[in-house]
């Protein structure tokens, strides 16, 4: 049985899928992306909070934006090493951010 207050989420979501569909922004639920020309991400998105009960929907509204697109499409075309096996992003050595620098253009 759905609780009232995830049919009040359900709805309200529902009514700015609509609101923000109008301004290029993507629904899957209770997330909402719109992506920019280079796959950059801004992310709204609702997460119950610890409060939540069957009568009273208590969220909670998230927002990001990801550069991680535009950091990886800079990564490939700087030639620079993709991150190790364990996940994380390696870190740059000087002589690598002056290399980065000069490549992007910016002066240092």
């Amino acid at each position: 049985m759905i609780e009232r207050s995830e049919e009040l989420l359900d709805e309200f979501a529902a009514r700015l899928a609509g609101f923000l569909g109008e301004r290029g922004f993507e629904a899957d639920e209770w997330t909402f992306r719109r992506y920019g020309p280079s796959r950059d991400a801004l992310i709204v998105e609702f997460q119950k909070a610890g409060l939540w009960s069957p009568q009273e929907a208590h969220f909670h509204i998230n927002v990001s934006f990801s550069l991680r697109p535009k950091w990886e499409h800079d990564r490939v075309r700087l030639e620079f090493p993709g991150p190790a096996h364990h996940g994380r992003d390696p870190r740059l050595r000087p002589d690598q951010a002056d290399r980065m620098s000069s490549k992007a253009g910016v002066a240092t």
